[in-house]
């Protein structure tokens, strides 16, 4: 009975663990245009290797803390068949979605399903060597060992997220002219959005004549759909007009404003009406 206990902890481990580091790669990916067919990749890519991160650090802990050999043994790793089901199951599942939706399999190599074969043998096998190489010393109870173990996944993992998310934005901290000129380089319909922001009665009442818009803290990711912006793209922009600032929320879509909420001297209102006239790129 432990056995499938220890297995069914070491997949919902690694799930577990992916969920969370995949919602932090979602709140740290930020400042960039993105098409939605790379975002699906990227994600789910990304899925995956934080999911191996978590089967690994998960089949470590298990191997350390069990108190009989027999349970963590590596000749007992072929009978988790929980584990390997399960891995093989969502392994599956990421990859129709992977290679029939956003990337076509290389038909002048292989058949669809000799592709399709291949990736998902890949992701098997990474399974098991991911398990056998956290249960491989086993027989290790140094705690010192442990911990390194696990803070080397760790780093690694923190290291492919830094990369995965870096880009060139100038930061928060940067002056407003430099942030709206970044912008107007890297969003392809900043200048329609800011020029409908220019013509919504109920911000320039507020803060009077717009001399500005950048983006600030908060979300900036438009997302590229069939060349234009999608209805998950947001962008947060911290308006400087004559009179005053404020900080606008602004989601859009086919690449102009679909709704805005301005923040002003601590409220936040819904926009209900602005312009376009003039705003096209």
């Amino acid at each position: 009975m432990r056995k499938p206990i220890i297995a069914l902890g070491t997949f919902g481990g690694g799930i577990t663990y992916a969920a969370v580091w995949t919602k932090i790669l979602d709140i740290a990916f930020n400042y960039r245009e993105i098409n939605a067919g790379d975002g699906v990749f990227l994600f789910s890519l990304m899925f995956i290797c934080f999911y191996y991160f978590g089967l690994y650090i998960s089949a470590a802990i298990f191997g350390f803390f069990s108190k009989r050999q027999r349970d963590i043994a590596p000749s007992a790793l072929p009978k988790l068949v929980y584990g390997f089901l399960g891995s093989f199951t969502l392994s599956f599942l990421i990859t129709l979605i992977l290679f029939l939706f956003v990337i076509k399999p290389p038909t002048i190599f292989f058949s669809d399903v000799t592709f399709y074969f291949i990736i998902l043998s890949i992701i098997f096998i990474l399974h098991v060597l991911v398990v056998r190489t956290a249960y491989e010393f086993e027989t290790n109870k140094s705690s010192k060992y442990f911990i390194v173990k696990i803070a080397t996944v760790l780093l690694v993992n923190l290291t492919l997220l830094l990369v995965v998310c870096i880009n060139d934005f100038p930061g928060v901290n940067a002056p407003v002219e430099i942030r709206q000129k970044w912008a107007y380089e890297k969003f392809r319909y900043y200048p329609s959005i800011v020029c409908t922001i220019k013509q919504a009665n109920q911000i320039t009442d507020k803060v009077g004549q717009i001399k500005f818009a950048a983006p600030t803290r908060g979300r900036n990711l438009p997302v590229i759909i069939g060349g234009s912006s999608g209805p998950s793209s947001e962008l947060t922009l911290e308006v400087v007009g004559e009179k005053g600032t404020g900080i606008a929320y602004i989601t859009t879509w086919a690449g102009g404003v679909h709704g805005i909420y301005f923040e002003y001297q601590g409220k936040k209102t819904k926009i209900t009406a602005w312009s376009t006239i003039g705003c096209e790129n």
